[in-house]
């Protein structure tokens, strides 16, 4: 009796360390629960097989980015090697789609798909990829090569930290990219890609760059040329 007389006056107290045990158990709760969902997204993100992340990324396009669109497709082509933008009920998506299956299914293709489903979607990212790329019809395939992105990198911390300009020609983006690679390989002798020249000489590949980068040789060759500082 002298106990619930003791707590009795003292009830003013006793709600208020109840109220603040509640409040512990109900964050712990969420804590749980938000650290729960986390390890599943990132379970269920390693175990994706056609996202493609390459360990190289080369700088995003230069520039004040008005369209968040364009911001997302520059990301998703930086980030993955293989991309098709889709939209369902397109015959030749689904054909592509098709075809691209086949490669995986075959010989371990991995690829992503970005399926348009809305029309708001469908809009602003054919808007983007007629921007950035002239594109504009669907499907539109975007496809990568490590080699190339490589080299795009080591000259792009030339062009930073010593001024270099030079251009880079997408070639996958032409309407005839083995056309070009023809065109390269009877010029230069060298019929893969990346194809990199210096005043109109060819002087190699992904390889023959880092290996003059780590020589000091392409430097020197820059410096020569007055191509950098």
């Amino acid at each position: 009796m002298g106990i619930s007389k003791a707590l009795y006056r003292r009830r003013n107290l006793v709600i208020a360390v109840l109220g603040l045990f509640a409040l512990f158990l109900l964050f712990r709760r969420n804590d749980t629960a938000t650290t729960t969902t986390a390890a599943v997204h990132r379970t269920d993100e390693n175990s994706t097989n056609d996202i493609l992340r390459p360990k190289v990324q080369e700088p995003l396009r230069d520039g004040f980015i008005k369209d968040p669109t364009e911001y997302f497709v520059q990301l998703t082509l930086r980030d993955n090697r293989v991309v098709v933008f889709s939209k369902p009920g397109c015959p030749h998506c689904k054909a592509a789609k098709e075809l691209l299956q086949t490669y995986r299914d075959q010989r371990a293709l991995r690829y992503i798909v970005i399926e348009m489903t809305k029309e708001k979607d469908l809009q602003g990212i054919k808007h983007a990829l007629n921007s950035l790329y002239q594109r504009s019809t669907f499907p539109s395939i975007f496809t990568y090569c490590p080699y190339s992105r490589r080299a795009k990198q080591l000259l792009s911390e030339y062009h930073d930290g010593r001024g270099l300009d030079y251009t880079v020609l997408e070639a996958d983006l032409e309407s005839d990219p083995m056309a070009i690679k023809a065109a390269l390989g009877s010029l230069s002798g060298h019929s893969t890609f990346p194809n990199i020249f210096v005043d109109g000489k060819s002087i190699g590949g992904s390889d023959d760059l880092a290996r003059m980068h780590r020589s000091g040789e392409l430097a020197v060759l820059l410096k020569d040329r007055s191509l950098i500082v």
